[in-house]
């Protein structure tokens, strides 16, 4: 038989049940139908993929390798594909992209944590030193004090900034650094990573080595591991192979799925006409062969998208390739156009 509470009880108890909305009324994913059909379906894709049941888009993928493999470009590009097709995520960065990327929520680089652009974090991490500063305790009864502190900050004033958002770290190790096991940044993101599925939150990070990562407030937290190669047939293409990731803090080591479960490729000099930048020439002295100058008198009669000049330009050969002209006349400078190695500064577009 159902108990019902009384009136009487309930009025004396308020704190005693919990009157807050379910997880059934937060914000669910919408998506924008008037981008292109391109863009939503890359969405999609990253969306089921990065995706933990019972959640929508959440957990944390690390991406892996040498210097110049293009973890930043794959990392993104992924960023400006969700923050294209779902206008209800909010996209956080620590690296100032170029303007092309569009709108996102900046990061402080000037404050001594730079992980948010508000000042109360700062103001709030001098906190949690005082709570240890000038005190005879034991190292595990600091470690205990600190972790409380960064635990409470998440729950209070990180569950506003982050709510519903993906959240994109350049160089992760700075913030989970194996080596600073106790530094309060290192408490705070293992803060993050542990509720943030209740924050709906999605998290990329890059780095070359993933061994620099803290064992107790990193490693056991990654859902995804995302190891970039260069393509071996595309100098301007990356390819990022998927596993799912797992660390066995029992035998300290990392376990990952035998297969990728998916690959994300990404040409970096590929025209992207929705950045909006249109097709122009930067060099007019610039003579080439019949095929490229082919390609540039079109751009100079007003043809600017990559869609167009498919159509307008034919070549007798089949092999010969609007693509290949654009992207030879890019990396030398003859050219310029939207495309993934223009959303940020990138490294790798200068070394190709």
């Amino acid at each position: 038989m159902r108990t019902v509470t009384s009136p009487k009880f309930r009025d004396s108890q308020p704190d005693m049940y919990d009157y807050s909305s379910g997880y059934d009324s937060e914000p669910i994913i919408d998506i924008n139908y008037e981008k292109s059909e391109w863009i939503i379906s890359e969405a999609l894709k990253y969306y089921h993929l990065f995706k933990t049941p019972p959640s929508g888009l959440c957990g944390l993928a690390v991406l892996s390798g040498n210097v110049g493999h293009g973890k930043d470009v794959i990392a993104n590009y992924v960023d400006w594909i969700l923050k294209e097709a779902f206008p209800t995520k909010k996209i956080i960065r620590d690296e100032t992209p170029r303007e092309l990327f569009g709108e996102y929520t900046w990061f402080n680089k000037e404050s001594d944590t730079p992980l948010f652009n508000q000042v109360s974090l700062k103001e709030d991490l001098d906190k949690m030193r005082d709570l240890v500063k000038g005190t005879k305790m034991t190292m595990k009864e600091r470690e205990a004090i600190l972790e409380q502190a960064a635990d409470d900050w998440v729950s209070e004033k990180g569950n506003v900034m982050l709510k519903n958002s993906v959240l994109y770290l350049t160089e992760f190790w700075r913030y989970l650094n194996l080596r600073e096991p106790f530094s309060l940044m290192n408490k705070t993101m293992g803060g993050i990573h542990r509720v943030k599925r209740h924050l709906d939150l999605f998290i990329l990070g890059t780095i070359q080595l993933i061994t620099d990562l803290d064992k107790r407030n990193a490693l056991p937290f990654i859902d995804w591991r995302i190891i970039c190669r260069m393509s071996a047939n595309n100098p301007t293409g990356f390819i990022g192979y998927v596993f799912k990731f797992n660390y066995n803090h029992i035998r300290g080591r990392i376990e990952m799925s035998p297969m990728p479960l998916t690959t994300i490729k990404v040409d970096g000099a590929k025209p992207i006409t929705e950045l909006g930048e249109p097709i122009t020439i930067i060099n007019d002295l610039y003579k080439g062969n019949r095929n490229e100058q082919r390609v540039i008198d079109a751009i100079e009669s007003g043809i600017t998208t990559f869609e167009d000049l498919k159509t307008e330009v034919k070549f007798r050969k089949r092999e010969i390739s609007i693509l290949s002209i654009l992207k030879h006349l890019f990396v030398n400078k003859i050219i310029t156009y939207g495309c993934a190695f223009k959303i940020y500064n990138s490294k790798s577009a200068t070394s190709i």
